[in-house]
């Protein structure tokens, strides 16, 4: 193990005199995270004000190599479905956010051949996710195992029980401040069984704007695109497996 290897998405902070080294993995409960740092952090009030949360982060928390990593004990990382998390952040990063023009877009649209809001998710699935290179695809779809040290994390959580997990490790009214409630979440939206396949992404942010209801996973995710999905997020399936998840 090189202690001195440059290390990115780890951070750490001190909770009651604990130190923890959480993985920062987008939509896997991120935002919560984020606001866990700045509202606990010993700089709070310093410059968050000033800074987007994950600005700073990097600037007072990062652990920026192995060596710091490893020599914190508790080691936190939440994991997810992978697909379910690519049908989240479609919904959230892609729908929502349609016309913000964001850079996630900009490559969409180059990989595509065409504006955002004309791209149906299977579009998107075969022209975006599955011909860009893995390590350039959008943080918010990138497996989640390439976030990850060849280290033991040994909190290493399912995302649907995180308040429960939190729980156990930290307390309950630190969990029930932080986790009880979802952040930014596509949870909380109405979802419903819809004919979805061919829906473009304006199509389907008008019927949100329309009657505030998106199309359910099982619309979006053919059977045709799981399958493809699953091969490309083959190695993510096996972590879950391996920690039961």
């Amino acid at each position: 193990m090189n202690l001195n290897q440059k290390v990115n998405q780890h951070f750490i902070i001190n909770i009651n005199g604990v130190d923890y080294v959480y993985v920062y993995i987008r939509k896997n409960a991120c935002s919560a995270w984020k606001k866990v740092f700045v509202a606990e952090s010993v700089h709070h009030g310093e410059e968050e004000k000033n800074l987007r949360p994950i600005e700073f982060m990097n600037k007072f928390h990062r652990a920026a190599t192995m060596e710091k990593v490893v020599a914190v004990k508790n080691r936190i990382v939440i994991l997810r479905d992978p697909l379910v998390r690519v049908y989240s952040a479609f919904i959230n990063q892609i729908v929502m956010r349609m016309d913000r023009q964001y850079a996630l877009h900009k490559a969409v649209q180059t990989a595509c051949g065409k504006p955002i809001g004309k791209i149906t998710f299977n579009e998107f699935v075969d022209e975006y996710l599955l011909k860009t290179e893995v390590g350039q695809i959008d943080g918010h779809f990138r497996p989640q195992n390439m976030s990850l040290l060849p280290i033991e994390y040994n909190n290493t959580w399912d995302l649907s029980k995180l308040h429960q997990e939190v729980e156990v490790l930290i307390g309950k009214d630190f969990a029930d401040r932080y986790f009880l409630a979802k952040v930014n979440s596509t949870e909380k939206m109405k979802k419903i069984p819809m004919e979805a396949g061919g829906l473009t992404v304006r199509q389907i942010f008008n019927t949100w704007n329309n009657r505030e209801v998106f199309p359910d996973f099982d619309s979006l995710m053919t059977i045709e695109c799981r399958e493809k999905l699953s091969k490309m997020y083959a190695d993510d399936i096996q972590l879950l497996k391996s920690h039961n998840i």
